[in-house]
């Protein structure tokens, strides 16, 4: 079985993050499936497909070979602060499982259909707009500085 304590700890490096519960929320799964997973040695497949989804270069996450970051549009670098702020953000969901589910069928959309995800974006605006003219605006959800261009 594959010793997952280095790959834990680059992992923890990339994302920014120092705590197991914060890789669990990272890789969308709760604290007691996060620990169960790593007893067993069944963490590996969903660090792997988020390395992926992340351009984490995997011989760097898996074997510790340099670099951490795979280039992209000759970028190689790690935005901490849009990890840090996704994490905060994923803390605030009441149902994570349902959370969980509809950032993944995001990921999917985007890898399909670019347009229908900024669609799908520009919708959410609407909706929440007009709730917001019915007076239903949410209360302290200012998350960064995103949260800031969103009140306009």
């Amino acid at each position: 079985m594959i010793d997952l304590g280095p790959i834990l700890s680059r992992l923890k490096e990339a994302a920014n993050l120092s705590f197991d519960k914060d890789i669990a929320v990272l890789l969308g799964i709760s604290a007691p499936d996060f620990s169960m997973r790593k007893k067993r040695g069944s963490l590996l497949p969903i660090i792997i497909e988020w390395a992926i989804n992340n351009n984490v270069n995997l011989d760097w996450l898996i074997k510790g070979a340099t670099p951490l970051k795979t280039a992209v549009n000759g970028d190689t670098h790690e935005d901490d602060e849009v990890v840090k702020e996704h994490i905060q953000i994923a803390k605030m969901f009441k149902n994570k499982v349902i959370a969980k589910e509809i950032n993944w069928d995001l990921i999917k959309l985007e890898q399909v259909d670019q347009a229908a995800l900024k669609e799908l974006h520009e919708y959410i605006k609407f909706k929440l707009q007009m709730k917001k003219s019915e007076g239903l605006n949410p209360k302290g959800l200012a998350v960064g500085k995103k949260a800031a261009n969103d009140s306009e």
